[in-house]
């Protein structure tokens, strides 16, 4: 881990407990065609300045991203030096936008405590992320 991936790290985890949620009407979700939420998708996730997944928390910047899959069925990330996680849609159980300091974070809930998350530095995109998500989760 780099020095500043890890004064970004502390500075992000002393900050969670100032999450400030942000309400989104997700209804005009449901009419975005799943081949323009994908799409949408592809060019947004590798421009996530931070992004990472919980319990057990790992988090990473985006130059630490060495691939990207964002296809019709979930969004795969594979980290430099370790193993890809993936996150099926189908498996999307909620989706949160907040307002964490400097950044705008989507947290995508996939079982109780665990969910992927994804930090952009302004809110329009942060935003989208979060409608072409709820476009292609199943369970609503």
């Amino acid at each position: 881990m780099t020095a500043r991936t890890s004064v970004l790290l502390l500075g992000l985890l002393a900050v969670a407990g100032c999450r400030q949620a942000i309400t989104v009407d997700t209804k005009a979700a449901q009419t975005i065609p799943a081949e323009i939420a994908v799409e949408g998708l592809q060019d947004l996730l590798p421009k996530a300045a931070f992004l990472g997944c919980g319990e057990p928390t790992i988090s990473f910047m985006q130059d630490e991203i060495k691939s990207w899959k964002v296809d019709d069925k979930g969004v795969e990330f594979q980290p430099k030096g370790k193993e890809p996680y993936r996150m099926a849609y189908s498996s999307i159980k909620g989706t949160q936008l907040t307002k964490v300091i400097l950044s705008f974070e989507v947290r995508l809930f996939v079982g109780e405590r665990d969910f992927f998350r994804f930090n952009w530095r302004e809110e329009q995109p942060s935003r989208r992320a979060l409608e072409f998500f709820e476009a292609l989760r199943e369970a609503r």
